[in-house]
């Protein structure tokens, strides 16, 4: 066994170093599109903004998966550890930018259907409170999110549609 492990490892490092340096160039070419059309943009609509943002967190999930092999074989093989920061703070981004558009797409959704309720079915209270969630949720948000459209647009339509008299 330990003969066979011998024999297979210069054949398996070298394939490491090779897709190592492949992914380096991958991620590169990832950093590029994020900033040419990564939901940070100006001038996106909260909606534009909330689908790349989907677009790009499966993206960075499948780029991240990779780096975690990548880093698991450069320790197994004693080799240097590549350290991909750009990466892991894109990722950390989507996860905060995730936390806005989920909250936002859910907060559209619940109000859009508000106006598809019967005025015979409505049910004020449980209205009240789902709109004081959305509330408190919002103000949970972390600070740095509050700089985006889409933070403005989410805490207006929650304003907005507490402040109706229905």
């Amino acid at each position: 066994m330990t003969t066979q492990l011998l024999a297979i490892q210069p054949s398996k490092r070298a394939e490491l170093l090779k897709n190592i340096k492949e992914f380096i160039y991958e991620c590169e070419q990832f950093y590029i599109d994020y900033e040419k059309g990564g939901p940070t943009l100006p001038g996106l609509t909260p909606r534009e903004s909330s689908d790349k943002q989907i677009i790009f967190q499966s993206q960075v999930e499948n780029l991240y998966k990779r780096f975690e092999t990548y880093h698991g074989g450069e320790i197994l093989f004693g080799l240097p550890v590549t350290d991909f920061p750009q990466l892991e703070k894109i990722k950390k981004d989507l996860t905060l930018l995730q936390r806005l558009y989920g909250l936002y797409n859910r907060v559209l959704d619940t109000v859009a259907g508000y106006y598809d309720i019967a005025w015979t079915d409505v049910n004020t209270d449980k209205i009240n409170q789902e709109l004081a969630d959305f509330q408190t949720a919002c103000r949970k948000l972390p600070k740095g999110l509050r700089e985006f459209p889409a933070f403005y647009a989410l805490k207006k339509t929650i304003d907005d549609f507490s402040e109706c008299k229905y």
